[in-house]
């Protein structure tokens, strides 16, 4: 019995090692997802020279749509990275290019930075890259595909909340997940490692973790103290 105990606990930590490898991965794409962007922002004078084409060619409707398709665009890409660090901002990116793959809506509510979360940036990687594949995989089985992120600050608290569409979970589900490693929302042969890994950063960074299924929606709730 001791032996497999140890064994379960081992495995458990390799598969953990393996979660920040992926994590580490994510962050070496910072540098190639942001000349992407600033490949897009030097495009910005090629814009401008057509839009002054057809304003030249007195063509003003099909300018003025053109500059609000590129606004819009632009806006797209910048709001949600204001104030981001360059591994977070990244990592969004790729999430909302992904997304728009996937058919799903993906909104962000960012009171405050993700950057801003009080656990290194290792942790903040791992610990959001498991939150949004779990909330992608299960969103990705719904007819909805909805997908919501929302941060604040309050009270010297960093919350954190993720919002997905949902296939039906069972009461039992709902009670042990969190709770239970071997509980998930993912079909197949999961086990369910993600909420396992989500727990033990936020129970190691003395977290708060709460969430809540409502009419096939999963919200999870995660809070940090702020140590100044």
């Amino acid at each position: 019995m001791y032996y497999f105990e140890i064994a379960s606990v081992h495995n458990y930590l390799f598969s953990i090692s393996k979660r920040e490898l992926a994590a580490s991965a994510e962050l070496s794409k910072v540098n190639e997802v942001f000349q992407q962007i600033r490949a897009e922002r030097h495009d910005f004078m090629k814009h401008i020279s057509a839009v002054s084409y057809l304003m030249d060619s007195k063509q003003h409707q099909k300018a003025n749509a053109y500059m609000q398709q590129y606004v819009d665009a632009l806006q797209n890409t910048n709001t949600y990275m204001q104030g981001e660090s360059g591994h977070i901002a990244s990592m969004l990116y790729q999430w909302k290019q992904q997304a728009a793959q996937d058919n799903i809506e993906l909104v962000f509510q960012f009171e405050n930075p993700l950057s801003q979360l009080p656990i290194t940036k290792l942790n903040q990687m791992n610990l959001l890259v498991n939150l949004l594949e779990n909330a992608f995989d299960a969103a990705r089985c719904t007819d909805e595909k909805y997908i919501c992120i929302k941060s604040l600050v309050k009270s010297g608290i960093y919350i954190l909340e993720v919002t997905n569409s949902t296939p039906p979970l069972s009461n039992e589900l709902q009670d042990q997940l969190f709770k239970q490693f071997n509980k998930t929302t993912k079909s197949g042969s999961h086990e369910g490692l993600g909420t396992f890994v989500i727990h033990e950063l936020v129970r190691h960074s003395n977290g708060y973790l709460d969430y809540l299924y409502y009419h096939q929606r999963l919200t999870v709730k995660l809070k940090f103290p702020i140590v100044v």
